[in-house]
């Protein structure tokens, strides 16, 4: 049978049945499309629809995209105001690291959206995702994901990680630079390294046969997703 002839099959029994019934089938189908450049450039519209119907139905609260950006904008501007504020307080490390956790947490998913964009990528609205289900997270447009090359989509879902990891460096410099002590300085490395191995860890337990743990699926994890595209590339 045809990929258009299952996809229309897919979505008939999504109107019928609903998503659950026909999700394995869909994913099987998008991971043999995602193999020809052509193929995925001839179904990614389609593929697009679907994936945002069945997305929108179970990622709960969404906020719109333009939104999404303005508040995390303003989480970065809090980031700021925090660590410049704690240059005078006595307890400095407080301030140091509650910034790198605010700028980590916001900066994730604009770092996807500026990599997707440069690849053509769009985004449709931000709803709450990550390990405790609380971390701001964008969705990309499938249609235009598919489109993109595999080395596109490997970057696109790297810069989330690394630009977490990255956060309390940088957050560290600013700190540096108002005269922190060195206590909340050694604190933003420690946080950086706690960040570096949360964000990739994953990969190396899902490559070792350990895709899941204390109810967490790993497979989910952007490092892991990177992985599944170069795969391709």
């Amino acid at each position: 049978m045809k990929h258009g002839e299952v996809l229309e099959e897919i979505e008939r029994e999504i109107r019928e049945k609903g998503y659950s019934s026909v999700a394995k089938r869909f994913w099987r189908l998008v991971k043999e499309v995602k193999k020809s450049p052509d193929l995925a450039v001839k179904y990614a519209e389609r593929i697009g629809r679907i994936d945002q119907e069945i997305f929108r139905e179970k990622a709960g609260i969404t906020v719109p995209l333009q939104v999404g950006n303005l508040l995390a904008i303003l989480g970065i501007a809090a980031s700021i105001g925090l660590i410049a504020a704690g240059a005078g307080s006595p307890y400095p490390i407080v301030y140091a690291v509650a910034s790198a956790f605010i700028l980590s947490t916001v900066v994730h998913p604009l770092a996807h959206i500026t990599a997707g964009r440069l690849a053509g990528m769009r985004f449709t609205f931000y709803f709450l995702n990550g390990p405790i289900k609380i971390e701001p997270t964008v969705k990309v447009d499938y249609g235009t994901y598919l489109r993109a090359s595999p080395e596109q989509r490997v970057a696109m879902h790297l810069a989330g990680p690394a630009a977490t990891a990255l956060s309390p460096l940088l957050v560290m410099v600013i700190a540096y630079s108002l005269g922190y002590p060195a206590s909340s300085l050694y604190a933003l490395v420690a946080l950086f390294l706690f960040f570096l191995s949360t964000e990739f860890i994953p990969l190396l337990l899902v490559k070792a046969g350990s895709p899941r743990f204390l109810g967490l699926d790993f497979r989910k994890s952007d490092t892991y997703r990177a992985m599944r595209e170069k795969k391709l590339a």
